[in-house]
């Protein structure tokens, strides 16, 4: 009897480093110029909170974060729509960071890449040391996911979407139906008519 025949499928990721970025948007050029003095949370590099691009990953993945937002980016201002960095307006919390969005000039959507981590304990941490260690440690697990509308709206929105690299797919090739779903969104945001 023969053994059975294993599939691995790899999930294809770019090397680190190996993502070029050429002649950048102005919103990834501010990010990266500013990226070394990025604060962290939860394991993931918050460059909102510099006020730049809405990107929270961690280091290995920053520069494959902002070529996906610079190709976006790109492809919106071609069709006409801007993308510019704003607070949002509901408390002083959240104005502490910074969201991006696509305009159209009528309607806006917001923009965000997020890295998955896993949490674990830290085994370091005890009672009397909860003030001077952390509790948890996070761990990356180098699966992005593209979002619409994730923090303005929540998840009843109609334009919220979500894209997410999978086994054998990364969000790279949905670039296209991720703009397409931007410049939708603008639509569906619109009061109807009634005639």
């Amino acid at each position: 009897m023969k053994p059975k025949a294993t599939i691995q499928v790899a999930v294809p990721t770019p090397a680190v480093g190996s993502v070029e970025l050429r002649n950048p948007h102005p919103l990834i050029r501010a990010a990266l110029a500013d990226k070394s003095q990025v604060p962290q949370e939860y394991g993931r590099l918050q460059f909102r909170w510099r006020g730049h691009v809405d990107i929270r990953v961690t280091q290995p993945l920053v520069r494959r974060a902002l070529k996906i937002l610079d190709t976006v980016f790109k492809s919106l201002e071609k069709l006409g729509t801007t993308v510019h960095i704003a607070t949002r307006e509901r408390s002083g919390y959240e104005r502490s960071r910074r969201c991006t969005f696509a305009t159209d000039q009528r309607e806006q959507v917001q923009i965000t890449i997020k890295e998955k981590t896993t949490q674990r304990s830290n085994p370091a941490w005890t009672e009397e040391k909860r003030y001077s260690v952390a509790k948890h440690i996070y761990d990356p697990t180098g699966r992005l996911t593209f979002m619409l509308d994730e923090d303005r709206y929540g998840w009843a929105s109609k334009s919220g979407r979500t894209w997410t690299d999978s086994r054998g797919h990364l969000i790279e090739e949905y670039l296209d139906e991720i703009v397409s779903a931007i410049t939708q969104a603008f639509v569906d945001k619109r009061p109807s008519v009634d005639v």
